[in-house]
């Protein structure tokens, strides 16, 4: 996969960790990890590619998800923008 692939064509699923409880505080998301302690504050636009990482939701499903909740271009490319939040997403141990 590389970033010049249209998201929409990406079957790609995103798992998170299913023992990371959350919590809704106004328009954020927070996300404790009970191993490290570390409890993590997600943005409104964070935490929809978040609740998207289900292991069911692809990530052009994601990308949908996005334009719905958000006033998106439809020529706009969310797919660095995904690909970025998830992987920081890996680099935290959020994700499976």
């Amino acid at each position: 996969m590389t970033l010049l692939t249209p998201l929409s064509t990406i079957a790609h699923r995103l798992p998170r960790r299913k023992s990371l409880p959350s919590q809704r505080v106004q328009s954020e998301l927070l996300v404790q990890d009970p191993v490290c302690g570390r409890v993590h504050f997600l943005n409104p636009t964070a935490a929809i590619i978040w609740d998207a990482c289900d292991g069911q939701v692809t990530t052009g499903e994601c990308d949908a998800r996005l334009r719905e909740a958000f006033e998106i271009p439809p020529t706009a490319d969310l797919a660095a923008d995904i690909l970025e939040t998830v992987g920081d997403f890996r680099r935290r141990g959020m994700l499976e």
